[in-house]
């Protein structure tokens, strides 16, 4: 029959049998490199999220160090001028130690607007007397604690990111 005289040729002649195996070695070898690939890249994929979401949190702590210095630095000016208005109020008006504790206040003053020019930007910024208007000064504080707790979440929360992107 034929089967038998095709089964009869391919034992003769095994040339056959050794190409289709081979052909099908060279699919199986090509699936294996191109699965060894995706697997690959992938990975590279994810190692690159977890890079940039450290950097990240790297950025947002440092932004956080930052407003918390700017806070605890104007938190200081203050705190120095306070006490040049609480010399200045001790002392009898129009006397010479007066008019130093108010050269002092005004020094103060001059300092805090010259690392804080935004100050200048409230119009209500002087009380009569010319001492700075407290109110102003902690209105400002308090804008700043509020950026600065902000960038401390957003630290926190880009930290997060960032191990969750490692795992």
């Amino acid at each position: 029959t034929a089967q038998w005289s095709l089964n009869a040729a391919m034992a003769a002649n095994p040339i056959g049998a050794v190409i289709t195996l081979v052909v099908a070695l060279v699919a199986v070898l090509g699936g294996l490199i191109y699965i060894l690939y995706k697997v690959a890249t992938a990975e590279s994929a994810n190692e690159k999220a977890a890079k940039k979401a450290e950097q990240n949190s790297k950025d947002m702590a440092e932004a956080a160090k930052e407003a918390a210095d700017a806070y605890n630095s104007l938190k200081n000016a203050i705190s120095g001028y306070d006490d040049a208005v609480d010399t200045l109020n001790k002392c009898t008006k129009g006397t010479e130690e007066w008019a130093e504790a108010m050269d002092n206040v005004r020094g103060k003053i001059v300092d805090i607007l010259n690392e804080y020019p935004e100050l200048l930007n409230y119009a209500n910024l002087y009380n009569d007397d010319g001492t700075l208007n407290q109110d102003v000064l902690n209105q400002h504080l308090e804008e700043l604690e509020t950026v600065k707790d902000a960038t401390q979440y957003g630290a926190l929360e880009a930290n997060a990111q960032a191990k969750q992107a490692r795992l």
